[in-house]
This record gives structure tokens, sequence and C-alpha cells, in this order.
């Protein structure tokens, strides 16, 4: 139906419903790469303090729900995402509240893109340790 036939009350003859139309927040491209890396990146600074803790928490949260209809945005994103969040899991310097957000933040990413690509990834890198050792001359 016309715009011109809802402005008159008209509804194109056919008697039925008028049409809805819907528009979609269709997003171009991952465009928050920078601020999601400093977000991770200021974990070690910001975990002590509740407020920023959770202002960034927050923040997080919102650009990646940004993302829910559109995860394959982030593909090519996702490795250095893990890789920085991994780096701070495995840290023997991070406290327990870091290594924890960083699990928060590893669970949100994998509730926008799915589970599958991170086990792909944990798995690819499990092939290429074994790889590794197995093939170095003994």
């Amino acid at each position: 139906m016309a715009q011109t036939d809802m402005d008159s009350g008209e509804d194109g003859g056919g008697g039925g419903e008028p049409e809805v139309i819907a528009t979609a927040g269709v997003l171009g491209g991952f465009t928050e790469s920078t601020e999601i890396r400093a977000l991770i990146s200021s974990l070690p600074e910001v975990h002590e303090n509740i407020v920023t803790l959770e202002s960034a928490i927050e923040r997080f949260l919102v650009i990646m729900d940004r993302y829910q209809e559109q995860p394959h945005l982030l593909d090519p994103h996702l490795e250095w995402m893990l890789n920085l969040l991994l780096e701070l899991i495995r840290s023997e310097q991070s406290p327990p509240l870091l290594v924890h957000l960083g699990f928060k933040f590893l669970y949100i990413i994998s509730k926008v893109t799915t589970d599958r690509w991170i086990q792909l990834h944990h798995l690819q890198g499990n092939y290429r340790q074994m790889d590794s050792a197995t093939s170095s001359p003994r």
C-alpha cells in the first residue's frame, strides 16, 4: 500500500489489513573495535573500582548487544578480542576478580557470536600445539 493510501484512510481496495513496513537496524561493520580494545585493555586498571568496572561492563554489553542480529560482523575481530581476554585469564599476575571479568567478557562475546567459533578457535589452538609438539625432532 502506498503512503498516500494510508494517509487518506483507503486500504487500496483490498479490504484487508494495512501493510506494516518494518525497518531493521542494519549495521555496516564493527565500528566500535577501538573502543572494545580499550575496554578490554582497561580491565586491569578498572577491576578494583566498582563504579568504573560497572561502567566498563555495561558499555561492553551495550556494544555487543548491537551485533545480536549480525554477529558475522564481529568475525574478523574475534581473534584479537579472544587473545586479549585469554592473556588476562592465563596471566599468573591476574587476581581472581580480573580472571572472573575475563571469563565474563568471553561469555558475553560467546552469547552474541555463539560459542561455535570459540570452540573452533580453541580446537585449532590445541591442534597447533599438538602438531608442533609431535613434529619437533627428538
